[in-house]
Formats: C-alpha cells, structure tokens, sequence
C-alpha cells in the first residue's frame, strides 16, 4: 500500500475523536501516506498532528456545497492514488466520496446510509465510546482496537499556546490556577443568576449517553474560570457581529 485517506467532514467534536484512529493506522501502517478529508476547521485543529501526512480540506457547507463540490473532491482523492479510504463519517456524502475515491479498499461501518459504497463494512456499535467506534475501522488494516490508546491528541503550537496564556492573563487567571473548561450550550444557563444552586441535564438527548448534572452556584458563577467562559462567549458573539456571519446552527444534520 501506498497510500490512505480518512474521511471526517462532521462535527469538531467527531473530528477530535477521530485522533486515535489516525494514530492506529499510523501504527500498524507506517509506509502509508496518510490524507485526512476535513473541514476547514478540521484542518485548523489536525494541522501539525504527527500522523497525518497532509489535509484535504471539503468545505460542504461553503465552496464545495452541492453536486459539483463532491465531484471535486472525488477529482482530488482520485489524483492520490489511493490504496485504502476509510469512511469514518456515516453519511451518504461520504459514501458517494469513498466510492469516488478510485481506493481498491473501502472501509466504513455497516449501518451507514453510504454503507454500498464500502468493500469492508464494520460494526457500530452504540455501547462503546465513540473513540472506541472509530478504532474499530482501523481492523482491516491490520490494527488492533482493543489494544490502541483511546485518548484523543491534538498538536499545540506555540503560537496557540502564547494566545491561550493570553487570554488567561487577561481574565485574570494565574498560571498556578486550576481551570476548568465548560465546553456549553445553553447561554441561558450562562447568564442565569438565580441566588440557589442549580443543576440542568446535558446529553439527555441522547439515549446512549449517561444523563449528567452540573450543579452552578452564585459562587462558582463568581469564579475566574466562569468569568474566562463567559469572556469567551461574549467575544465569539462579537467576532460574529463584526464579520456580519450568523452564529451556527448546531441543530442542523451533517450530510
């Protein structure tokens, strides 16, 4: 084999958990030339990753939206020469993709809506942990799922380093502080300053995962970490503001 690309256009999230196949595939196939197919937002956060070879960036809800932007991008897999693909995404875009791909291998899971594009179809399995999903598509390859580090990684550079400490400063959060990140999604939440402690469910919606409480008290609202949270929310409402874009809308169905 010479070379292999995975496929992941969904969400940063699925992105990130998608880490720990690329790393597998590097493990047991190091002679590979290994292209991701992202996002442009994917790309932003892989770039720099130590087993990704080069990015292929599918912007499907922007230029490369539509018919002619899947055909494009099966021009580009095509001009790789691809021995394997792996379609770590479970849409019918990413089926029509790996199809395109002129790859002899095709890898993806077996409930897929794109799964009749797929010469080795794996199972999805609900129970098990996304990471662990995605490693499984690594079997055909030779890799070992049970065995791989699950643990998600991403390449920090010094630059990112120099803003985030920045950002910090400015927040007023020292460097020996203990912070923790609240990745939300409910600005209500945020700006609630009922004086009782409150507790909301997160992931209810979805039947596999466990439902979890995060209480929020007056005083962890007064916290520096809350404050650096709410500064962060508050300059991405600007950012958006300034640049004239809508904010996105997380409810919408990846294809």
């Amino acid at each position: 084999m010479s070379g292999i690309a995975v496929v992941q256009t969904a969400f940063l999230g699925d992105i990130v958990l998608t880490t720990p196949l690329l790393r597998e595939i590097k493990r047991v196939r190091p002679e590979l030339k290994l292209t991701v197919v992202t996002t442009a937002l994917g790309r932003d956060i892989l770039s720099g990753h130590p087993a990704i070879d080069s990015i292929l960036v599918h912007d499907k809800r922007g230029a490369d939206r539509g018919p002619a932007g899947v055909w494009r991008a099966m021009k580009a897999l095509r001009e790789l020469k691809l021995d394997a693909i792996v379609a770590a995404q479970r849409s019918s875009r990413t089926g029509l993709l790996v199809r395109g791909s002129g790859a002899q291998q095709r890898i993806g899971f077996a409930n897929a809506p794109g799964r009749w594009a797929y010469t080795d179809r794996v199972p999805w399995v609900g129970t098990e942990h996304a990471t662990r999903r995605y490693l499984a598509l690594s079997t055909p390859l030779g890799g070992s799922p049970a065995k791989a580090d699950p643990t998600p990684m991403l390449a920090v550079s010094d630059h990112s380093r120099a803003t985030i400490a920045a950002l910090l400063a400015n927040a007023g959060v020292r460097e020996a502080d203990r912070v923790l990140a609240i990745a939300h999604a409910n600005e209500a939440l945020l700006q609630s300053s009922s004086a009782a402690p409150r507790t909301r469910p997160c992931a209810a919606r979805s039947p596999r995962a466990p439902e979890e409480r995060f209480p929020f008290s007056p005083a962890s609202r007064a916290s520096p970490t809350f404050r650096l949270s709410l500064l962060a929310r508050r300059r991405s409402s600007e950012t958006t503001a300034e640049q004239g874009t809508s904010p996105p809308r997380w409810g919408r169905r990846s294809w």
